[in-house]
Parts: structure tokens; sequence; C-alpha cells
């Protein structure tokens, strides 16, 4: 019995604005996202009915089940497959790993199965099913722009290769949380964050720039509720290095232009809080 392995990597945003909230409930966001190394695997077996197994997740967390019924019903599919999730990467830590294991899946079906769907195609199938907001960047991957709703996600020119810190608080923060806070504590940010800025240094590959600029919104809310994520930042700043908070949290990312100076924030990061070492790809 033939078995296919993927990986499914995670992202980090290196901007996230709020801009409003919907009437479906839902944010509209302005953000760049980029992909990462750190990555789950993923193995599929021939099958003769659907069976997802990921020991880290509850049936009930993951979503990858629903996903597939309804891309089965939607495109008359009869082929089972099992699939068997090994998580790598941090859950409910704002890397979007449950939206890319959704992705990666679908794209398998479509690709293995010759659907033939184009990228948008796939983007409307998971936004008319309400699978998650995050998913679709995952149908175009790299350094893109995405305001999570209808209005389709921009490619970016690819930014120069980062090495990056990934640190993970004994806390856990799920999108539903994060967003809770915000709409009840949602005030100004000080030091707001440009996306003009940011995007001028990505066209312009400059390195310097986009680390200068990274900006999350749930930042200083996230550290006001949590001591430990605050005391992470505060170590962080300490040792001269910019940090900021991917995603809705709790990883706290730092990027490097040398690979060396990653390995050595990461050595020092471990004392306090599992560190994971990762690059833009």
């Amino acid at each position: 019995m033939p078995e296919y392995q993927i990986k499914s990597y995670a992202r980090i945003t290196l901007f996230l604005d709020i801009i409003n909230k919907l009437d479906n409930g839902n944010h509209e966001i302005d953000s760049i996202k980029q992909t990462i190394s750190l990555y789950d695997i993923i193995k599929l077996r021939d099958s003769s009915k659907t069976q997802v197994t990921c020991k880290a997740l509850s049936k009930k967390e993951n979503l990858v089940s629903k996903a597939i019924r309804e891309f089965k019903k939607e495109y008359k599919i009869n082929k089972d497959f099992e699939i068997f999730i090994e998580k790598r990467i941090p859950i409910r830590a704002g890397l979007a790993g449950g939206s890319s294991n959704v992705a990666y899946i679908l794209n398998f079906y479509n690709k293995h199965l010759q659907i033939g769907l184009e990228s948008e195609e796939l983007s409307r199938f998971v936004r008319k099913y309400n699978l998650g907001n995050d998913i679709p960047y995952f149908f175009y991957e790299k350094t893109a722009r995405d305001s999570e709703t209808d209005k389709g996600i921009e490619i970016l020119k690819q930014i120069p290769k980062l090495y990056l810190t990934i640190t993970k608080p004994s806390i856990s923060i799920s999108t539903k949380e994060a967003y809770i806070l915000y709409d009840k504590n949602n005030k100004e940010t000080k030091n707001k964050g440009s996306i003009e800025d940011i995007l001028k240094a990505i066209k312009q590959g400059d390195s310097e720039g986009i680390i200068k600029n990274t900006y999350n919104k749930f930042e200083n809310m996230i550290k006001e509720e949590y001591n430990e994520i605050e005391h992470i930042f505060n170590k962080i700043n300490k040792n001269g290095s910019k940090a900021f908070l991917t995603g809705s949290g709790s990883c706290i990312i730092t990027l490097f232009k040398n690979k060396q100076d990653s390995i050595e924030s990461q050595k020092r990061m471990n004392k306090i809080a599992e560190t994971y070492l990762a690059e833009t790809c």
C-alpha cells in the first residue's frame, strides 16, 4: 500500500494590524505573512474510509476531518485516505499550524486526484465553509499580504533569507481568546506600525528595514494580560534584539540576518522558555 508524505509548513506574521470588526463577527486585518522552515509531517495511505489521527489534538480541535468531508462532498470525491499528522509546530501559538495542515491536505487531494483547482478556487471553498481565515494564505505561501477576507491575497516580493528564534511560553492562546481580549480592550497602540514602511523594505530587499518595521496589534495587550510573555520580551530586548508577537500569540519571534546570531539567541532563551530555530523560506 503506497504511503504519501508531505511537509506542512508554519508561517509567521511580519506585520499584523486589525482594521475593524465585520458584521459576521470576524475581523478584517492587514497583515504580511511569511512561510518558515518549521513544519508538521503528514502521512497519507489509501484506505476504505477517511480517518484522521493526530495525538496532539482532540477530534474537536482538528479541522482536517471537517475540511475533507466538505471537500469530498463539494467535488464528488469517492477516494479515501488514512491520515496521520505528526505535530512539530507548537499548538495555539500564532504559527497557524492547524490552518497549514488543512491547506496542505486539500492541496494534496487537489493535485493527487487531479481535480485541477487554482489557488483562488481553493480559497473560495475554504471561505464558503468557514473553515478558517488563515487557511487561504497557504495556497500561495512565501511572502504575502493578507486581509483574511474575500478581498484576496497579494503576493509580494520574496524577502531575503532571515534566521529566527521562536520562543514558546508555557501558556497557549487561541485566536478566539485573543480577539475577545482585543474587543474588550481595544485602544490605539503606542508606536503603531506602518505597513507602508515594511512594504518599502520588502520591495527593496532591505533586511534591516524588515526587522525594524515588524509590528503586531495584539502585542501590547497580550503582554499586559500575560506576565510570562512580557518577561520574555524584556529578556530579548535586554539582549539587544527586537522581538515581536506572531499571529495572535503566544509565540515570540526574533529575526536575524546571521544564522550564528540566531543560534546564540536560542541558547540564551532556552534557559527561560522552549525556543526553536527556523529560517524564512
